[in-house]
């Protein structure tokens, strides 16, 4: 009927509000001083996100109840900050170099966004492209580590999903038994140092320098995993790229090693 009276228009889309979701979580944190100088806080967070939909990008297909795309089970992050002592004695020179300086750290890990599985697409009778999930090998890992020549040396095991047979149309018999995003992609950890030196000028007059170090380990994170079946590359990481935040080294989590410097005069 919209097709009928509006004949100009290539294609219509429909936005409603039948998908629901359900978040839960427990989440502790502690701060304080573990000893003179030594600043610490800390927080983990242990969630469970689940809807039938998570974003409205490409929902032609009905909803399917399942862990949501942004299901992080684990979360750990750490603030450290050092202030490390002066020496002390009727040395000014000595003095003068070893006051001032602050160690600062910032560590975070976590565990991996979820990957959604599929054999392939085929598109049904209203004009709706549906994925085909395949089955759950019993007794199979489904996670391989060290795998040489692969990216982060981490893939999915192959052998531990089976594709379901097809009708003619290219269709399903039947949907295998294996849900949606229920494979997790691969973990995430990131290490950001800073050393900061503080000059005192006059009274209240300070120059502070701060050089800092983001993925001090330049470990590599990789994403975007393979998650079609038949392709000769599934189950690999195809690229490295921060899993959270923005790709920009400068201000990513997890992004290739870099470098800032910086002077400031604080009055």
């Amino acid at each position: 009927q919209l097709y009928q009276s509006f004949p100009n228009f290539a294609f219509t889309t429909i936005t409603d509000n039948a998908s629901s979701s359900n978040f839960n979580s427990l989440q502790v944190q502690d701060r304080g001083y573990v000893a003179p100088g030594l600043q610490l806080i800390a927080s983990y967070t242990w969630a469970h996100a689940i809807d039938n939909a998570s974003t409205d990008f490409l929902a032609s297909a009905p909803p399917l109840r399942g862990n949501s795309d942004n299901d992080v089970r684990h979360v750990f992050n750490a603030a450290l900050n050092y202030e490390i002592p002066g020496t002390r004695g009727t040395n000014g020179f000595l003095k003068a170099v070893t006051h001032g300086w602050l160690l600062a750290n910032r560590f975070t890990a976590m565990s991996g966004y979820p990957v959604n599985v599929i054999q392939g697409q085929y598109v049904d009778a209203v004009n709706q492209t549906l994925n085909i999930y395949p089955d759950l090998v019993s007794g199979k890992a489904i996670y391989q580590h060290n795998v040489p020549n692969v990216p982060g040396g981490w893939e999915l095991n192959s052998a531990a999903y089976s594709a379901v047979p097809l009708n003619a149309d290219g269709s399903p018999v039947r949907q295998g038994d294996l849900p949606r995003n229920f494979v997790k992609g691969p973990g995430f950890w990131n290490l950001n140092t800073a050393v900061e030196r503080t000059f005192p000028i006059h009274e209240q007059l300070h120059l502070i320098f701060r050089a800092e170090a983001f993925n001090l380990f330049n470990h590599p994170n990789f994403s975007f995993i393979d998650t079609f079946l038949p392709d000769s590359t599934f189950g690999q990481a195809c690229c490295q790229q921060a899993t959270v935040g923005n790709p920009n080294q400068l201000y990513a989590t997890g992004a290739p090693r870099s470098w800032q410097f910086m002077l400031k005069l604080q009055f």
